[in-house]
């Protein structure tokens, strides 16, 4: 009996979320604020938290993603990859008491653009969907992968997963990043109470390490030494060189492809930012200071 009362539920779960779905939808196409359509079906595009992207909270609101105590995960993807070749990668999203769940994940070059292609083996073709989207005001068009009716439940409590392929770029594209946004839902009868889950991931090229290396000095010229320059990754981890008498810096052994912010600490002088993605040594990466 206990069996039915949860199957009954789960279905209406189902009809909530899809009348939901077709209404955020509604209210987006005539100028209203727009909500992520978190349907049955398999929500609409560019709801992954990437950039330029909102989440499933637009439309399951009643707590900030990543407030509950499950988690999102994106499983198995290379820490770099080949040009044109195939991975197998995994999205796992875990809640202790959802009974249905669905996701979005998308991959993006350092541009924003869509990087690679996304697949779904054929033991998957019953549980994922690929679509497209357009999203900001270039109209950037992406690929994501998302659930479908027949993926919002392993059978299981606590937990569902998702396998899917990506074919990386036939080129180098420097690194790729993946959003995915989880919905947990606790199968009450409608979007209140669900919990929204994010996570993002990165890859890089497969390449040797690089290094890079320059010379700081003031306006006029003159050397500035013993001062430190930042070198940040895409992920925020900063690693600190300190200028030699003459003003020269450099960095050794440092990944290739991801997507570098450099600066310089000084308390007399400013110095511009520069930000590189370098697939090869960089040299002359000069900071000249600012009166």
């Amino acid at each position: 009996m206990n069996r039915i009362v949860a199957g009954n539920a789960a279905f209406l779960k189902l009809a909530i979320i899809a009348f939901v779905s077709v209404l955020c939808l509604s209210l987006a196409l005539f100028g209203s604020r727009q909500r992520a359509a978190a349907s049955a079906f398999g929500p609409s595009p560019a709801h992954t938290g990437a950039p330029l992207e909102a989440n499933c909270t637009r439309c399951h609101a009643d707590f900030e993603a990543n407030s509950g105590e499950g988690m999102a995960q994106i499983i198995d993807l290379p820490p770099s990859y080949m040009p044109g070749q195939q991975y197998t990668v995994k999205v796992k999203l875990t809640e202790a008491n959802a009974v249905i769940y669905g996701f979005q994940l998308t991959a993006v070059d350092p541009m924003g653009q869509k990087a690679g292609s996304l697949g779904i083996p054929a033991a998957s073709d019953d549980r994922a969907q690929i679509v497209f989207g357009v999203v900001g005001p270039n109209n950037i068009i992406r690929e994501y992968i998302e659930h479908k009716t027949g993926g919002l439940s392993n059978g299981q409590f606590g937990f569902n997963e998702w396998v899917f392929t990506w074919t990386a770029p036939s080129q180098p594209m420097g690194r790729i990043d993946f959003y995915v946004a989880g919905l947990a839902a606790n199968s009450d009868g409608g979007p209140g109470g669900d919990y929204v889950y994010t996570k993002a991931a990165y890859t890089l090229p497969d390449a040797p390490p690089v290094s890079i290396s320059g010379r700081v000095t003031t306006p006029a010229g003159i050397p500035v030494r013993n001062t430190k320059v930042l070198l940040t990754n895409g992920s925020g981890l900063q690693t600190v060189a300190v200028t030699s008498s003459f003003g020269i810096y450099s960095f050794t052994n440092v990944p290739a492809g991801d997507n570098y912010t450099l600066g310089v600490q000084s308390k007399r002088y400013r110095f511009a930012p520069r930000t590189l993605a370098p697939m090869e040594n960089a040299t002359n990466i000069d900071f000249v200071g600012l009166e």
